[in-house]
């Protein structure tokens, strides 16, 4: 897991090689689904309630708990748009 630096994921490539998988911590996260949301949706509410969504789905202990937090078509449009967010695993 890095603070979302360059020199430090280069390091740790330099180290173990390529094949890792690059964790962000919770702030990063946090600050990049800001600046995703506000980038793709305009309208503030809208912007709040997805934010909101994204948090508790984060804290869900449970895949019941996820999935009441996360609705089908809320998912299948993040699904439909991946290919703007980058792969987290």
């Amino acid at each position: 897991m890095t603070d979302d630096d360059n020199a430090g994921w280069n390091a740790a490539k330099n180290v173990f090689g390529s094949d890792l998988r690059h964790f962000l911590c919770i702030w990063h996260v946090h600050k990049n689904w800001h600046l995703k949301i506000q980038q793709y949706i305009k309208d503030k509410e809208q912007q709040a309630e997805i934010y909101c969504l994204l948090c508790a789905a984060m804290d869900a202990k449970t895949e019941t708990l996820y999935n009441k937090y996360i609705p089908r078509s809320f998912s299948a449009e993040i699904i439909m748009h991946k290919s703007r967010f980058p792969p987290v695993f």
